[in-house]
């Protein structure tokens, strides 16, 4: 499933309200190059929505959305608990 989509401009999104797990973040990564394969193109903007991540994962989670140029915004800048 993903929450936002446009085949042409190819735009690739993702909504949820906790990240709780760094494998929902591996898991859009994934499904974002499936669709750029699936389309043959690279994607035009792709973006994560968060209302904020779990502390334990946080890093981690944003370095993985930064190396695949991933455009994330947090609503909330602290950490979760």
């Amino acid at each position: 499933e993903i929450d936002i989509f446009s085949s042409d401009p190819l735009i690739i999104g993702e909504v949820t309200a906790i990240t709780r797990s760094i494998d929902k973040v591996t898991l859009f990564v994934r499904k974002i190059r499936f669709l750029e394969k699936l389309y043959g193109k690279s994607s035009d903007k792709t973006f994560f929505i968060t209302y904020g991540f779990l502390k334990e994962i946080r890093d981690d989670a944003l370095r993985i959305l930064e190396e695949n140029n991933v455009k994330v915004y947090a609503l909330r800048a602290r950490d979760l608990e």
